[in-house]
C-alpha cells in the first residue's frame, strides 16, 4: 500500500491521473492526493465516441444522441430516434505496475437516448454516463429537452434557433477497499455523495451550412464535497461548425468544427473535422485540443429493416502529457429509427415539411427581391450605354437584366408550387414573389426594347452606307482561315447557361474541325443580332429558327446546308397553348387573357397564324397583358403557376414540357402552317476552298448521328439528326 501511495505522489503520475480523473474523490477534505487546487469531480468528458473523435468539438454540431451530454439544444432538430452506447478503455498500457487484480484499468461508459415527441413539440433525451475504476466511480443521469424555437423562415434574417436544457443527477462513490479501511488514509464515514444541477444550450442555424452552438454545464451550483464545500466547476462552451455537401463524387460531406470551452477561467480551444463518404456509409474524424490529439471512424449499416439503421463508431485519443500509454480507445454503437407512427406521420413530419417549405419560400422571395434590384440596375445601365451608342454595353446590360428576370420568375414559380403543396399561409409570400418577378421582367423588357431600337438604328445606318444591292454576289469576308457559325441563342436556351452548352457541344466542334481541317468557331446571338452579324460579314454559316433571312436567300447570298429533325420531322408549327384545365377552347376566346411568348418573331406572326378572323388584330390591345420570356422552360413554369394564361411558341415547347414533367398538362388552341425546323445556311464566299469546306461541314453534320458519342449530344438537345434541307418543300416559305 505504501509503495502504491508513494508512486501516486510522483510528478508524472500527478499528470497521468489529472488526465484520467482517477480517485478524484480522494482529494476531498484534508486528504489531498494530487496537491492543492486540483479539480476532483466530473471532468469535462465528451459523452460519446463521435464527439471524442472530433477533439470534443461538438457543441455546434449536436445532431445525434450525443446532444444530451454536449448541447441539449441539438435535440430540437431531431427527426429520428437515436439510441447510443459506448465503452472506453482509458490510457491503455499505462504503466502496468499500477494495476493488478485489485486495481483495474480505467473506463468511461455511456448510454444515450434521443427521441422526438409530437405532443411536447420537441425532443427528449435520456442519458447515463459513468467513469469507472475499482476504487472510484462517477455516475451522471441526464434528462434533457430540446425544442426548435423558430425556423430560418420565421425571421427575415434566415436564422433558425433551438434551445435546450438538461437536468443532471450526479453521484460519486469510493468503493470499499483496504485503502478506505485505513483511517489514516481515508478518515470519512461517507464513501459517496449525490447532487443535482442544470445544463442549458442554444444552437443557431446560420447561412450556407454554418451553425453556432453555445452551452453551459452546471448552470446551478452543486456541492459534491464531504467535509468541505466543493462545487463542480461551471463549464462554458461556444463553437462554430461549417458543413459542405458535395454532389457527383464519393465524398458526400465535409464538416469542420471549432470550439472553445472555459472552466475556472481556463480556456481550451478545440478543433475537429468529419468527412462522410459513399452516401454517408463511412466517416473519418480527426480532432485536436490542448490535452489530446484524436481520430476516429464509423460505418453505417442502413436498412437493418425498413426503418432502422446501425452505426458502429471507434475513436482514439493520445494525451500530450502522458507517457507509457497507447492512448484511450472508445467504441460505440448507435441505432437510428425513422419515425413512422401514424401520429407522427400526420403531425410531426408534416410540421417539418411545412417548416422546410417555409424556409425555402423565404429564401426564394429574397432571391426574387434581389433579382428585381439587379434588373433595375441593369436596365438603367442599358439606357446609359444606349445614349453613347455602346452596343456591346447595352447587350451586356440586357443579358444581365434577362438573367435576373429569369431568376425572379423561377423563384416565384417555386414559391407558388411550395405554397400550394404545403400551406395556404404561404400564398401571400407567393404573391409577393410573383410581384417581384413581374417587376424584374418589366425591367428586362425595357432593356430589350432599348437594345432592339439601337440595333435597328445601326442596321439602318449600315444599309444606307452600303447601299444594299438588289442582287449582290457576295458579302464581305473577314476571316478566310476559319469557319464561323452564328447560332441563335434561343435554340439552346432551355438547356442551361452558355458555358455549360459550349462544354457539351465541344466534342461536336472538334469532330467538325477534323472533317474540314479548319478552325470552327461558334458565336451566339439574339435573333436581331444574328442578321446584323451576317450583314457585317462576321459569319460563314448560321443556325436559326427565328431570324428573317429571306432577303439573303432571295438574293442568292446564302444557301441551305441542312436542317434539324425533331421527332423525325424537318418542319415545326407555331402553337397557341394553354393548360389542359383552362376554359379556353379556341384562339378567339383568349381575349383579355395574359399572353406569354419567348420569341419576338412569333408575336409578329400571330395575326396571320391564329387571329385572321379578328379584325385589326393587335396583341397589345387583344390581350390584357403580354410578357416576354427568355426560354420555353421559363414560359411553361409561368403557365403552370398562373402568371400567364396562354403561350405562343414553336412546336418544340411540347418536348420541353415532357422533359420538365410538370404536373399540369397542356392543350393546343391553334396551330400555324409548318415552317422549316431550325435550318442551317451557308454564306457564299469568294474563297472556293472555303465554300468546299463548308459543303464538307454540312455533310459531316448530316452524318454525325452515326457516331455514338455525337448521337448522345444531339439527343441531349432534343435533336434526332441533321438532314438535307428540302428547298422545293420550303421554297414558298422562303420566297414569300
Amino acid at each position: 500500500m505504501n509503495t502504491f501511495r508513494e508512486k501516486m505522489k510522483t510528478t508524472r503520475l500527478r499528470q497521468i491521473f489529472r488526465q484520467a480523473a482517477l480517485f478524484l474523490a480522494l482529494t476531498a477534505g484534508d486528504v489531498v492526493f494530487f496537491g492543492p487546487g486540483l479539480e476532483a469531480y466530473f471532468l469535462d468528458f465528451a459523452s460519446g465516441v463521435r464527439p471524442h473523435g472530433m477533439g470534443e468539438a461538438f457543441v455546434s454540431v449536436a445532431d445525434d444522441a450525443n446532444a444530451v451530454g454536449v448541447n441539449p439544444a441539438g435535440l430540437g432538430r431531431m427527426e429520428s430516434i437515436f439510441l447510443s452506447g459506448m465503452y472506453s478503455d482509458l490510457f491503455t498500457n499505462l504503466n502496468a505496475s499500477l494495476f493488478s487484480e485489485t486495481y483495474d484499468r480505467l473506463a468511461f461508459n455511456s448510454v444515450l437516448l434521443a427521441m422526438p415527441i409530437v405532443s411536447l413539440e420537441g425532443s427528449i433525451g435520456l442519458g447515463w454516463t459513468q467513469f469507472n475504476s475499482t476504487l472510484y466511480k462517477e455516475n451522471v443521469v441526464s434528462m434533457s429537452y430540446g425544442k426548435k424555437i423558430w425556423d430560418p423562415h420565421t425571421l427575415d434574417l434566415g436564422i433558425g434557433c433551438s434551445l435546450g436544457a438538461t437536468v443532471k443527477l450526479l453521484h460519486w462513490m469510493v468503493e470499499e477497499s483496504d485503502m478506505t479501511a485505513n483511517p489514516g488514509f481515508y478518515p470519512y464515514a461517507e464513501r459517496q455523495k449525490y447532487g443535482a444541477t442544470l445544463d442549458a444550450g442554444c444552437l443557431l442555424e446560420m447561412w450556407d451550412g454554418i451553425s453556432v452552438g453555445m452551452s453551459v454545464d452546471q448552470l446551478l451550483p452543486v456541492n459534491m464535497g464531504i467535509s468541505t464545500t466543493e462545487y463542480v466547476p461551471r463549464i462554458h462552451r461556444a463553437g462554430v461548425s461549417y458543413l459542405k455537401k458535395f454532389k457527383g463524387i464519393i465524398l458526400a460531406s465535409l464538416l469542420a468544427v471549432t470550439e472553445v470551452s472555459e472552466r475556472n477561467n481556463i480556456y481550451t480551444p478545440k478543433l475537429g473535422i468529419e468527412s462522410q463518404w459513399w452516401g454517408n456509409v463511412f466517416a473519418l474524424r480527426m480532432g485536436v485540443n490542448p490535452e489530446n490529439i484524436t481520430g476516429g471512424f464509423s460505418f453505417v449499416f442502413q436498412e437493418l429493416d425498413e426503418n432502422m439503421g446501425l452505426q458502429l463508431d471507434y475513436a482514439w485519443s493520445y494525451p500530450w502529457q502522458v507517457l507509457d500509454t497507447l492512448g484511450s480507445h472508445r467504441v460505440g454503437v448507435t441505432l437510428q429509427w425513422d419515425i413512422t407512427s401514424p401520429e407522427i406521420d400526420a403531425k410531426y413530419r408534416k410540421a417539418v415539411e411545412v417548416a422546410r417549405a417555409a424556409t425555402s419560400v423565404t429564401r426564394n422571395v429574397a432571391v426574387a427581391r434581389e433579382a428585381v434590384k439587379a434588373a433595375k440596375k441593369a436596365a438603367a445601365e442599358a439606357g446609359r450605354a444606349a445614349d453613347s451608342e455602346d452596343l456591346e454595353g447595352v447587350k451586356a446590360a440586357v443579358q444581365d437584366a434577362e438573367a435576373n428576370a429569369q431568376t425572379a420568375a423561377l423563384s416565384a414559380a417555386a414559391v407558388r408550387e411550395i405554397a400550394k403543396e404545403h400551406s395556404e399561409n404561404l400564398l401571400l409570400k407567393a404573391a409577393e414573389a410573383e410581384q417581384a418577378a413581374q417587376e424584374a421582367q418589366q425591367e428586362a423588357k425595357q432593356a430589350q426594347e432599348v437594345y432592339s431600337l439601337l440595333i435597328k438604328q445601326q442596321q439602318d445606318k449600315q444599309l444606307q452606307a452600303s447601299g444594299f444591292p438588289e442582287r449582290a454576289p457576295y458579302l464581305p469576308e473577314k476571316h478566310p482561315d476559319k469557319i464561323v457559325i452564328g447560332i441563335e441563342r434561343k435554340i439552346f436556351a432551355d438547356y442551361g447557361d452558355l458555358h455549360e452548352i459550349m462544354i457539351r457541344l465541344d466534342p461536336l466542334k472538334k469532330h467538325l474541325e477534323a472533317a474540314v481541317n479548319m478552325e470552327v468557331e461558334w458565336k451566339w446571338y439574339s435573333t436581331s443580332e444574328l442578321e446584323l452579324a451576317l450583314q457585317a460579314g462576321e459569319l460563314d454559316m448560321v443556325a436559326t429558327y427565328g431570324a428573317d433571312l429571306r432577303k439573303y436567300y432571295r438574293n442568292g447570298l446564302i444557301q441551305p446546308m441542312a436542317t434539324v429533325l425533331r421527332d423525325y420531322k424537318d418542319t415545326q408549327q407555331c402553337l397557341l397553348i394553354t393548360c389542359a384545365d383552362s376554359p379556353y377552347t379556341q384562339a378567339e376566346e383568349t381575349r383579355n387573357s395574359r399572353l406569354g411568348y419567348p420569341n419576338d418573331m412569333l408575336l409578329q406572326k400571330m395575326p396571320g397564324y391564329f387571329f385572321a378572323n379578328v379584325p385589326h388584330f393587335q396583341a397589345e390591345t387583344f390581350f390584357a397583358s403580354i410578357e416576354n420570356f427568355t426560354n420555353a422552360r421559363e414560359a411553361l413554369l409561368a403557365l403552370q403557376v398562373g402568371t400567364v394564361d396562354v403561350l405562343v411558341d414553336f412546336e418544340y415547347v411540347t418536348h420541353i414540357h415532357k422533359l420538365l414533367r410538370l404536373p399540369n398538362d397542356i392543350k393546343v388552341l391553334a396551330s400555324s402552317a409548318s415552317v422549316p425546323n431550325t435550318p442551317v445556311f451557308a454564306r457564299l464566299s469568294r474563297n472556293k476552298n472555303k465554300n468546299a469546306q463548308m459543303q464538307v461541314l454540312g455533310e459531316t453534320l448530316k452524318n454525325c448521328h452515326t457516331q455514338q458519342k455525337l448521337k448522345g449530344i444531339l439527343n441531349y438537345f432534343g435533336i434526332d439528326r441533321f438532314a438535307d434541307f428540302n428547298e422545293k418543300k420550303h421554297k414558298n416559305c422562303l420566297l414569300k
